[in-house]
C-alpha cells in the first residue's frame, strides 16, 4: 500500500500554530489545520494522529474530530517519556507535523515530543555546558567502509595521560544508530547520567546492525582504540544491545570471551547458546543493564 510523504519547508514551519501542545497536567492537544490537509493529500475523510501512546508504548491511532477549519482532538494524560507520531489522513496520506522541528532519521515522517515529569528527567537535556560530544566515526571493514556514532564523556581531549573505559551499544536488525538519539535520547542519558555524578567517564560507541558480526565488531573496536583515548583491556570494555542487537552482544561475550568482561541485555530475544569457550570471569548478561563491576 502506498503511502504519501509529504514535508512542509523549514520556513513556512516556523512561522505555522503548533499542532500539538502539551499542558502542565500531561494532556497532549492536536489542532491539525483542515485547509493544510487539503492543500497536500487533497480531500480526506478521516484523519488520525499515529504515535506511540498505547500501552508499554506501543504504536496507535488516535483519531481527529473535524471542528470547523481543524482537526483537532485531547489525548492524555500521558506518562512522561518521549513519544514519536505522525498525522495520517484516510490510512494511506501520512504528514509530518511541520510545526515540530524535531526530527528522526531513520523516519522522516516522524516527531518527537517530550512529556516532562520525575521518571524521564533523564531524558530532558542536561545544564548547558555539561554534555558529552557525539561525532561521527568512519572506519572500514572486510566488506566496506562503515560508520558508527562516538559518545565522548565531558572533559574528554584526544590527547592525555587518561584513558577511558568503552562500552559497546549494538542496535538491532533494521534500526539505525541515530535511533539511539533521535527515539532512546542516549546522548541525554549520558549527559544527566555524567553530571550527577552517576557513571563514571566512559566512551560510548553506538554501532548499527549490519556491524555485528564477530569480523566488523573486530574492526570497530580497533578503529575506536586508534581514534579514541580509550582503554584496551578486557575488564575496560563492555558490550550491550537492544532487540536482535542484545543476543548478538551476548553471543559476543559468551563467545569471544577475551574482548569484553562486561554484557548487557535490553529487550533482546533469547540468549543464544554458548561454544563451550566458558569466560574466566562472570559475563551473566543483565536483565535490563550493562554489569558495572567497577567500570
Amino acid at each position: 500500500m502506498a503511502v504519501a510523504a509529504v514535508l512542509l519547508a523549514p520556513q513556512a514551519a516556523a512561522a505555522a500554530t503548533p499542532w500539538l501542545d502539551v499542558s502542565q497536567d500531561r494532556y497532549a492537544s492536536f489542532t491539525v489545520p483542515a485547509a493544510y490537509v487539503q492543500e497536500h493529500v487533497g480531500t480526506v475523510s478521516q484523519v488520525v494522529v499515529e504515535g506511540n501512546f498505547g500501552p508499554s508504548s506501543t504504536l496507535a491511532e488516535f483519531g481527529l474530530t473535524r471542528r470547523g477549519d481543524v482537526w483537532s482532538g485531547i489525548l492524555g494524560p500521558l506518562k512522561p517519556g518521549l513519544y514519536h507520531y505522525q498525522v495520517t489522513a484516510d490510512d494511506t496520506k501520512s504528514l509530518k507535523d511541520p510545526t515540530n522541528s524535531t526530527s528522526v532519521a531513520s523516519n522522516p515522517l516522524w516527531s518527537t515530543v517530550l512529556v516532562p515529569g520525575d521518571s524521564a528527567r533523564w531524558l530532558a537535556d542536561a545544564p548547558p555546558g555539561t554534555g558529552g560530544k557525539v561525532e561521527t566515526l568512519t572506519y572500514r571493514t572486510r566488506s566496506g567502509q562503515r560508520s558508527a556514532l562516538v559518545w565522548t564523556p565531558p572533559g574528554y581531549a584526544a590527547k592525555g595521560p587518561k584513558g577511558y573505559p568503552a562500552l559497546f551499544l549494538q542496535s538491532g536488525e533494521g534500526a539505525a544508530t541515530t535511533d539511539w538519539l533521535d527515539l532512546g535520547r542516549a546522548k541525554q542519558i549520558f549527559d544527566n547520567l555524567s553530571a550527577q555524578g552517576a557513571m563514571k567517564p566512559m566512551v560510548v560507541v553506538i554501532n548499527d546492525d549490519k556491524g555485528s558480526d564477530d569480523k566488523e565488531l573486530k574492526d570497530l573496536r580497533k578503529a575506536v582504540a586508534n581514534s579514541y583515548r580509550v582503554l584496551r583491556d578486557p575488564a575496560h570494555q563492555a558490550i550491550a544491545g537492544v532487540s536482535d542487537g542484545a543476543t548478538q552482544a551476548v553471543r559476543a561475550a559468551l563467545t569471544n570471551a577475551g574482548p569484553f568482561a562486561y554484557v548487557g541485555w535490553f529487550s533482546g530475544d533469547s540468549a543464544p547458546k554458548s561454544t563451550g569457550k566458558t569466560p574466566s570471569r562472570s559475563t551473566a548478561p543483565s536483565a535490563c543493564c550493562v554489569s558495572t563491576r567497577g567500570t
